[in-house]
């Protein structure tokens, strides 16, 4: 077989695998149902922020993980919004927040990302709880900024540098792979999210097709795969806890969810 019959069939693999983006204007007429709302940022961006609850209870801000949404957060968030105001937000380059015009996502830019969002909103001091990703930058906002913080609940945080137990997850080694994270760019395979599912969560009934289809349409939002790269350069190191919540000791599951 030449060398040109080889490259001809790599180059239509490419593009018959590859997906289009998916304008994030089409998904926002899909998923921003209240409570959604967007607020608008000094640096640019277009937050999209659910904010629900009681105005005078006591506010908690969910932080979510690497590669997904707010929508993560929406099976605690409907548990807590009785007795507690739960502001949820797609952080930079994920869900509908989108890419950003500044091009950062270092976990300092998310950090101001998240304190700009709480300004605007006219939270003070407030309770965070972040998981995976949104852990690190959960605990980073509170060394940064402790007078915001009332509480501090990690799950399963980036950040904490100590001896991981198996490998990363997949997603995460092939993104920080210098030539598969560009074909990345173009070519998000279900499998993969499938995959990633399938890590995140300890109650594999929680994962269902309709989630599948979500996460796959959030990875094709025009200029998230760029931004998803540039979030893991240089790549954090990761805290493997086990598959629980915990909180000051306690191991607490309630969504089967874990970090990834």
């Amino acid at each position: 077989i030449s060398v040109l019959a080889i490259l001809a069939a790599l180059v239509s693999a490419f593009f018959y695998l590859s997906d289009p983006d998916i304008q994030r204007s089409t998904l926002e007429a899909k998923y921003a149902t209240l409570p959604s709302q967007f607020v608008l940022l000094a640096d640019g961006a277009r937050a999209h922020v659910r904010d629900r609850g009681p105005r005078a209870a006591h506010v908690l801000v969910l932080l979510h993980g690497f590669q997904v949404s707010l929508f993560t957060c929406e099976r605690w968030a409907s548990r807590l919004d009785n007795t507690l105001r739960v502001v949820t937000m797609d952080m930079r380059g994920h869900g509908l927040t989108g890419a950003l015009p500044s091009g950062d996502y270092t976990q300092a830019g998310m950090v101001e990302f998240v304190k700009a969002v709480a300004d605007k909103l006219g939270r003070g001091k407030f309770a965070v709880g972040g998981h995976s990703m949104g852990g690190g930058i959960a605990a980073r906002f509170a060394e940064t900024y402790p007078a915001r913080i009332a509480q501090l609940v990690l799950v399963d945080a980036v950040g904490m540098a100590v001896k991981p137990r198996g490998k990363a997850p997949l997603i995460l080694r092939v993104l920080r792979a210098p030539v598969l994270n560009e074909v990345l760019l173009h070519v998000r395979p279900r499998s993969v999210v499938v995959h990633g599912l399938s890590d995140e969560f300890v109650r594999k009934s929680i994962v269902t097709d309709v989630m599948i289809h979500q996460y796959c349409e959030f990875l094709r939002v025009a200029g998230h795969s760029r931004g998803h790269i540039c979030t893991l350069r240089p790549a954090p190191k990761y805290l493997h806890q086990g598959s629980h919540w915990r909180r000051q000791g306690a191991d607490v599951d309630p969504l089967g969810q874990r970090g990834s």
